[in-house]
Order: C-alpha cells, then sequence, then structure tokens
C-alpha cells in the first residue's frame, strides 16, 4: 500500500515516515499542502494521513482537493486540537479516522491496517462489479437473431430511463439474464439488485421478508430487519 504523510511538524512526519517504512509500506512524506498536491500529481496514494493544521493550507481543505485528483484514496487525520465540528467535518470528506496527538505508534499501525482490509475489500468489490458488467454487457447476451436483436434495442431503451419492466418469457428464454443486463447497464449498476423467489417464500414469511419488522414486533424480533422493498 502507498502512503503519503502530510504534517508541517518535520519530527512527526519523520517518524511516522520511518515507522512505517520499517512495516514495509511504500511512504512518501510532504511538510506541507503544496507539497502533498505536488505529489499527487506524480504518484497516485492509497492512503494519507494528514495533520489537521498545515502552515499552508486547513488539512480539511488539502483533503477537498486531493479527493479531487482521486476520489479512491483514503485518508485519515490527526491534529492536536481535535474539535467535533472538524471531526463531523472530516467526516462527510470521507476521512476514515480522526486521531488526536499525541498516540502511540501501534495505534497508527491498528488504523493502517485496518485501513489496508478496507482498501482491499473496495477492490475486490470493484472488480466484483466488473466482472458483472462484463458478463451482463450487450454482446454477451444477444444473438445475431432477428428477434434477439429487437430484444437488444428494448433493453438498450429502458435501461437509460426510470420505468418498471416486466420481463416474460418461457423457462430458459433468458429472463433473468435480461433483468441483470437492464441492470447493469443503467444507473444503478452501482447498487445492489434485490431478487425475490415469490414462490418459494412460504405464506408465513412473506410479510416480514418483504415489508421487513421492528424489533421486539414479535417473539424472536431481536433486531430490526429490512423488508427487500425497502433494501
Amino acid at each position: 500500500m502507498r502512503i503519503l504523510i502530510v504534517d508541517d511538524e518535520e519530527i512527526m512526519c519523520n517518524a511516522l515516515y520511518l515507522h512505517l517504512r520499517e512495516e514495509d509500506y511504500d511512504v512518501s512524506k510532504a511538510y506541507s499542502a503544496q507539497e502533498a498536491l505536488k505529489l499527487f500529481d506524480k504518484q497516485i496514494f492509497d492512503l494519507v494521513i494528514s495533520d489537521l493544521r498545515l502552515g499552508d493550507m486547513d488539512g480539511i481543505e488539502l483533503i477537498s482537493k486531493l479527493k479531487e485528483k482521486d476520489s479512491n484514496t483514503a485518508f485519515v487525520v490527526m491534529t492536536a486540537f481535535g474539535t467535533m465540528e472538524k471531526a463531523l467535518e472530516a467526516g462527510k470528506l470521507g476521512v476514515y479516522y480522526f486521531i488526536t496527538k499525541p498516540f502511540s505508534m501501534e495505534n497508527i499501525d491498528s488504523i493502517v491496517s485496518k485501513v489496508e482490509e478496507d482498501i482491499s475489500l473496495r477492490q475486490d468489490n470493484r472488480n466484483f462489479r466488473e466482472i458483472l458488467n462484463e458478463k451482463y454487457s450487450f454482446p454477451n447476451i444477444i444473438g445475431k437473431n432477428v428477434n434477439m436483436q429487437k430484444v437488444y434495442k428494448v433493453i438498450n431503451k429502458v435501461s437509460s430511463v426510470d420505468i418498471p419492466v416486466l420481463i416474460t418469457g418461457e423457462s430458459g428464454t433468458g429472463k433473468e439474464l435480461v433483468a441483470n443486463a437492464i441492470h447493469y447497464n443503467s444507473d444503478r449498476k452501482d447498487k445492489p439488485l434485490i431478487a425475490v423467489n415469490c414462490s418459494a417464500l412460504p405464506d408465513t414469511l412473506l410479510e416480514s421478508e418483504l415489508f421487513g419488522y421492528e424489533k421486539g414486533a414479535f417473539t424472536g424480533a431481536e433486531k430490526k430487519r429490512k423488508g427487500r422493498f425497502e433494501l
């Protein structure tokens, strides 16, 4: 994982830099926001650990600028002047952690490890979605048959608009494939596709599965559960 340390306090910046290098991370350092921006123009970083108060720019402002360069970069903010207002502001920008100085290197190791796990998970999700998008792309479901070309045109039309779609056909004709193709070629492709086999739901579970329930709604309802419609 490639990490950038940004802190105008050189002693702290160097200490983090040396420690994370010893942990076998690919680490760079910057003593100012402008230096960090220049480094970002040359390479992309997986994680940025930045001080909140920098001499030439507020750390939150720096993070906002860096996110414009790469929205996938993770951020950790450190400060000796922690405030709830700044923590909330950092949270809105997607900052993973807001830590107060002084802190131990073991604390940093724990945070970096958690961020690394999350980055790996996000990459796996992106790879999975790319596979799905490729699997359900039009060339993979459309044949040369004239009737299938008509189906292709309909899928192309309905994928670009926000309307309910009913797909009918005999068993084995590819209804599920068409449904997936519509979803993964629409503006909702980054959202989950919720499938429900209604014929497999017994009468006693139909209501709770589709509409969900609140904690304590009935015996055994130990926690709230969202229904398929809400999901």
